[in-house]
């Protein structure tokens, strides 16, 4: 067979070129290829040692999955290809080699990839050549023992000619429902059952967004029943879904009349209604209290987990000490955090976040000071909180590491925070060479010993505007996308799951404080930045803040850019296209 490139592919029908791939030509297809094999890692985003759930029942993880992948042209992007253009739901594990290989830097590729496949409840709609992301369908299955644990990911404009294994972030797109029962009468009983009914249960899914239909399930059409059939003893609670009989539910505002049916033996159902919303990735945990003649919802909010791997035990502690250690990036990010957090109206009184900051400071650079041989001064400052470290804001010498050693001995942090330089922030491979980018395990290796029990974080910052001189990719978005990575890797490698990425967000020092605080503060305060009322008046001369207007028209969707970053901190997206 006489070879095509990729370029005249692009112009030939989708279906010629589908049909290419499935019947296994690729390598003759391509001129334009390496010889590098595409390979999977999956980052299980919310797996968690007690809140992962498949069939009502723990994994440990998601080795095995379906995918496609796209590919277009090194200037296009993957709204305009068709979501199977390079393969089209084939079955991948990761670690392992497929059998498709890397075209070179003149192409891009998106990868989209779900969990589980062959599943007769969750199915792949889209046809290969549907551009864009693949859309899904799920119903819920009635029986909860068939209800599964719908994941979905993906790793967009991934520019040709890499070798490392393509990173798919799953993410739970269903919501966990567990319900505690406590018996509050004065003899046993015997629960038959817990049903939820009144919900909406099919839908499609595309990206982040779900599509549900209007229907809801009901004790005919659709429940949603867990047979328990075991005693209860007086005055005692059982948790009646434990770890392998979640409800899995579509995330949805609650309709009005859903409710939570509970069959004691031998008497009437009782009722007890469910208000609120469910959002995807998020476990929540429902109290009812069975009384004489009815249940009660305990807590009507729910107690409310996230399955990200991030514990938010560490953010919701009594006190919360944090450092950010960096260069002017970290200024950038922190400057309007005191105003943000003010605006909403969140108790600060048992935090604080304190910063070392010293201009265009690398990994190595922060070494070279605490060994007494930088040469420029650094200084430590506090941004927001009303608890004090133990050691004195000051400016520190060039040339003395002192101070910066006392911040790391004389103070117990929580979560120290830390970022590569611009300079070097997309090249992870350089971090740890023996050279101004370097020095990455020397860095960390010293804040371990001083601080043995802290947790570490990241900052994803920003990229350069392409037209910036320093750009050597002479792109925003690519070099972004290497930064991003960059910070994958290095959170892989270290084990490291709290980042602040606002660097995925925008270039805006509203847009960075909002993202700081929404990583940081709003987990801890469970007040989102969404709709925060702090506002930027350029014309208030007595103002310390930038000279930039935050108004009414633009803050939300600032809000949202930062919301959305911290939702998904690998891939960029319109905050005006995201809906409320």
């Amino acid at each position: 067979m006489e070879q095509k490139k990729i370029k005249f592919l692009l112009l030939t029908s989708v279906i010629t070129f589908v049909g290419c791939v499935l019947s296994g030509c690729t390598e003759e297809v391509f001129e334009e290829i390496t010889s590098n094999r595409i390979t999977f890692s999956i980052d299980d985003q919310g797996f968690n040692e007690s809140k992962v759930y498949t069939r009502g029942a723990k994994v440990s993880s998601v080795t095995s999955f379906g995918v496609s992948a796209s590919v277009y042209g090194a200037s296009s992007t993957y709204t305009s290809a068709g979501c199977g253009s390079y393969f089209f739901d084939k079955s991948a594990t990761a670690g392992t080699p497929t059998s498709f290989y890397w075209p070179t830097s003149d192409y891009k590729l998106s990868f989209f990839g779900y969990y589980p496949k062959n599943n007769a409840a969750f199915t792949l709609q889209s046809t290969a050549n549907a551009t864009g992301a693949p859309t899904y369908a799920y119903t819920v299955p009635s029986a909860i023992a068939n209800q599964v644990d719908v994941m979905t990911g993906q790793n967009v404009n991934i520019l040709g000619g890499g070798s490392s294994p393509v990173n798919l972030s799953m993410k739970h797109r269903c919501a966990a429902i567990c319900f505690n029962v406590t018996n509050s009468r004065s003899s046993a009983v015997t629960l038959n059952s817990i049903s939820i009914e009144g919900v909406k249960y099919s839908g499609t899914l595309n990206e982040d967004s779900w599509t549900l239909t209007s229907a809801v399930n009901s004790s005919a059409s659709n429940p949603f029943t867990l047979s328990y059939g075991s005693s209860i003893a007086a005055n005692a609670t059982v948790n009646v879904t434990g770890t392998t009989n979640i409800f899995l539910m579509l995330p949805q505002p609650i309709p009005a009349g859903a409710k939570v049916k509970v069959v004691i033996d031998g008497e009437d159902p009782l009722y007890a209604n469910l208000t609120g919303s469910w959002v995807a990735g998020r476990q929540y945990n429902y109290s009812l209290e069975v009384k004489n003649n009815a249940i009660v919802v305990v807590d009507e909010e729910s107690e409310v987990e996230d399955w990200r791997t991030l514990s938010n035990n560490i953010l919701k502690k009594s006190q919360l000490k944090v450092l950010d250690i960096g260069n002017s990036y970290t200024i950038g990010a922190t400057s309007l955090l005191p105003l943000v957090a003010e605006a909403s109206g969140a108790d600060l009184s048992s935090i604080c976040v304190y910063q070392c900051e010293r201009g265009g400071a690398s990994f190595k650079n922060w070494v070279d000071i605490y060994n007494d041989n930088d040469s420029k001064a650094y200084s430590f400052t506090k941004v927001v909180g009303g608890l004090s470290s133990n050691v004195r804001t000051d400016l520190g010498k060039a040339g003395d590491g002192k101070l910066f050693r006392d911040v790391l001995t004389n103070e117990t942090w929580d979560i120290i925070i830390i970022h590569q330089v611009s300079t070097y922030a997309p090249y992870y491979s350089s971090w740890n060479t023996n050279s101004a980018a370097g020095y990455l395990d020397e860095f960390i290796s010293l804040i371990k010993e001083n601080q043995p029990s802290v947790k570490l974080g990241f900052l994803l910052v920003h990229s350069y505007w392409s037209g910036y001189s320093g750009n050597t990719e002479h792109s925003s978005y690519d070099r972004w996308q290497l930064i991003a990575n960059s910070a994958r890797s290095f959170c892989e490698d270290y084990g490291v799951d709290f980042v602040i990425p606002y660097g995925t967000a925008i270039l805006a020092e509203y847009t960075a404080a909002c993202c700081y605080y929404e990583s940081l503060i709003a987990p801890r305060c469970g007040i989102s930045v969404l709709g925060n009322s702090a506002r930027i008046d350029v014309s208030d001369k007595e103002s310390k803040y930038p000279s930039v207007n935050v108004t009414d028209e633009n803050a939300l969707i600032a809000q949202t850019a930062a919301y959305l970053a911290t939702q998904d901190m690998y891939r960029c997206q319109n905050p005006e296209d995201y809906t409320y």
